[in-house]
């Protein structure tokens, strides 16, 4: 009986050690997969900031191009700026704007993804829509810089403006440009959005969360 008894205590055993490596493995692969699946999205951030990048310098180059039109022209027609008085402005809107002025397949192909100046995030399975969403006030906000921190080894970054939005009920969302005019999207709760509005737009604090108490 003695021996029976320690037959199934030593089963029983085996039977948890087993599902504890199973438990173990579950896990591995469970964050296995997360992080392969964290690797893709930022592969596929960093090329799709890679063709904005050369999105931009075709633009430049573009306005680049105007200039040395104009400048041409004024000397081939003796002096007349008709031709200038298009091209400059064109040229100088070409070569400053962050917004995206040349039509090409890379242009439609945004205009299709993001649907015009529409912003749309999905953060933790709830969609922020800036379209639906009350633009609560420009604000600043501390932005890693991931590339420069990978570089040397510590946190390198700086403060960058955002704009802060609430949805109807009652969510936070920041945007802010960066990379070419790549717009990025982070969810905040109410006390941050209040602490920033304490800090940028006391007015707009006041308005939504009533005055603070005099000193």
């Amino acid at each position: 009986m003695a021996i029976q008894s320690i037959r199934v205590e030593a089963s029983t055993q085996a039977a948890i050690r087993g599902l504890d490596r199973a438990h173990d493995e579950a896990v591995y692969i469970i964050g296995f997969i997360d992080g392969v699946e964290r690797i893709k999205k930022r592969n596929r951030e960093l090329q799709e900031m890679r063709r904005r990048k050369r999105y931009f310098i075709k633009q430049r180059l573009f306005g680049l191009a105007a200039l040395i039109i104009a400048a041409l022209s004024a000397r081939v027609l003796d002096g007349d700026a008709t031709v200038a008085l298009v091209m400059v402005p064109l040229g100088l809107s070409l070569i400053t704007s962050r917004q995206m002025l040349i039509i090409n397949k890379y242009y439609w192909e945004h205009e299709d993804r993001t649907g015009g100046e529409k912003m749309r995030f999905i953060i933790n399975d709830l969609v922020y829509d800036t379209d639906k969403m009350e633009e609560i006030a420009t604000v600043r906000k501390w932005v890693k810089n991931i590339t420069a921190s990978a570089i040397f080894g510590k946190e390198i970054g700086k403060q960058m403006p955002h704009i802060l939005w609430k949805s109807n009920a009652g969510r936070y969302l920041l945007t802010h440009e960066e990379d070419f005019s790549v717009t990025y999207g982070q969810a905040i709760e109410e006390q941050e959005a209040k602490e920033l509005l304490k800090q940028y737009s006391y007015k707009k604090y006041a308005e939504m969360f009533g005055e603070l108490p005099e000193a």
